[in-house]
């Protein structure tokens, strides 16, 4: 992924800063799922649309799954069916919490060979949770 500050200098919003899972593609703000921005992973593009994320440390894809401790919280995650709720949970994403020593954060900073899961919710639309690791971070 590009920094969102290096993509907007190049003009080019489509330059790798926003990413959504569900089509698979680089693109603009509406509908990302994962944005890079000042060396930290932003997910949940704001409103009704969710995103939560944890940083699994560093962890194998291959040791993760669904019933992973850490990746269970967010596959179990029960997301309001309320826009308005839905806006409250977005502020406590922001602020961030923690579930015994895990912490979960709609933002978390990029950490090379650390593993990442993000849970991210567009209101009546879909919902994704997957899992990605850092393996190669580029000098700017």
């Amino acid at each position: 992924m590009l920094p969102r500050e290096l993509s907007d200098q190049r003009k080019s919003r489509a330059g790798g800063a926003y990413y959504t899972f569900a089509q698979k593609l680089y693109g603009s703000f509406n509908g990302a799922d994962l944005r890079l921005e000042n060396h930290s992973f932003i997910t949940g593009g704001g409103g009704a649309n969710l995103g939560l994320m944890t940083n699994l440390g560093d962890l194998s894809l291959d040791d993760i799954s669904v019933d992973t401790t850490d990746v269970s919280y967010l596959s179990q995650y029960i997301a309001p069916k309320k826009e308005k709720a839905a806006h409250s949970e977005h502020a406590r994403f922001q602020s961030g919490y923690s579930v015994g020593k895990q912490l979960y954060k709609s933002s978390l900073p990029v950490v090379l060979n650390n593993t990442y899961v993000v849970r991210s919710i567009r209101y009546k639309k879909f919902d994704s949770l997957v899992a990605f690791r850092i393996v190669q971070q580029d000098a700017l």
